[in-house]
C-alpha cells in the first residue's frame, strides 16, 4: 500500500496497523462483499485550493476512521497534488491536513495520514469497484433482457449462477492458473460487451489446453501470439523478411 511506502519518510505519514485494518476491505472478502464495504466518496467538484492551502501546524482534531470515511476525498488531480506535497509538508512541520475541498468537514483537521489513505481509496475505486460494480451493474440489467426472451425460471437460475460466483470470487489478488497473470478484478470484462481481448481469447485457449491434456490428446494449443506471427509471416511469405527474420524462426 502507499502508505507503508510513505512511512519511510515520515511516521506520521504511516496509517496506524488497527485504523489500516478498518479502513480497507479485507483481502478474503467475496466480490458481493466488497461492493458493501463503505469507502468516502470522491469529490467531482474541482477545488479552488493550493495543495499548500489543506497542510496545518494545527494539532488534529480526530483520528476515528469512521467520521474519516464520511468525509468526501479531493478530486483525482488535487490528491496527485497533495501526495506530491505530503514529504515536504511534514519535514517542514505540518501536523494536520484541512480539508478545504469539503464545506461539511472544513472544521476538521486530520492526521496527515490521510492523504496515503485518500490516495488507496482512489486507486481501489478506479479500479476493483469500478470494475465490480459494472459487472453487477450488467448481470441486473442483463436479467430483465433475459426475462422477456427466455422462460422465467431458466433466466432466474442463469442469474442466481452468476450471482453466486460473485459471492465465491475474492475482490482482490491475481488470477492463478493461466500462463498470463492479471488482478482479479479484470475478470469483470466478461460480464460486460467489451471482453474478448486478447488476454481472454489467451485464457479460453489456457481452459481448452488443460481439458485436452486431462483427456491424454498430444494435440498442442498455441497462444493468441502464434496466430498473430503466423498471419504476419504469410503476409511477407515472398520477401527478404521471411527467410531472414528471426521473428519467424520458431514459427
Amino acid at each position: 500500500m502507499l502508505s507503508s511506502t510513505l512511512r519511510y519518510i515520515h511516521p506520521s505519514l504511516a496509517m496506524p496497523d488497527d485504523i489500516q485494518a478498518e479502513a480497507f476491505p479485507d483481502a478474503t472478502l467475496s466480490v458481493l462483499d466488497f461492493l458493501q464495504f463503505p469507502l468516502p466518496i470522491v469529490s467531482g467538484a474541482a477545488s479552488q485550493h493550493k495543495a499548500s492551502d489543506f497542510f496545518n501546524c494545527q494539532q488534529p482534531t480526530t483520528d476515528n476512521i469512521k467520521i474519516i470515511r464520511k468525509i468526501p476525498i479531493p478530486p483525482a488531480k488535487v490528491l496527485g497534488e497533495l501526495v506530491a506535497a505530503c514529504k515536504t509538508a511534514v519535514l517542514s512541520g505540518m501536523r494536520s491536513v484541512k480539508c478545504r475541498h469539503a464545506p461539511s468537514a472544513s472544521g476538521q483537521y486530520l492526521l496527515v495520514w490521510v492523504i496515503p489513505y485518500w490516495a488507496e481509496v482512489l486507486e481501489i475505486r478506479t479500479t476493483s469497484r469500478k470494475a465490480w460494480v459494472g459487472a453487477e451493474e450488467f448481470i441486473r440489467m442483463r436479467k430483465k433482457v433475459l426475462k422477456k426472451t427466455m422462460n422465467g425460471k431458466n433466466a432466474d437460475a442463469i442469474m442466481q449462477e452468476a450471482y453466486d460466483m460473485l459471492s465465491c470470487l475474492l475482490w482482490s489478488g491475481d488470477v492463478r492458473g493461466f500462463n498470463a497473470s492479471e488482478p482479479l478484478y479484470k475478470l469483470a470484462t466478461y460480464a460486460s460487451r467489451e471482453w474478448l481481448a486478447t488476454t481472454h481469447e489467451d485464457q479460453i485457449l489456457d481452459l481448452l489446453r488443460r481439458e485436452l491434456l486431462l483427456k491424454g490428446t498430444r494435440t498442442e494449443i498455441a497462444q493468441m501470439t502464434f496466430f498473430w506471427s503466423l498471419r504476419q509471416a504469410y503476409t511477407c511469405r515472398d520477401t527478404g523478411e521471411y527467410e531472414e527474420s528471426r521473428v519467424f524462426a520458431w514459427i
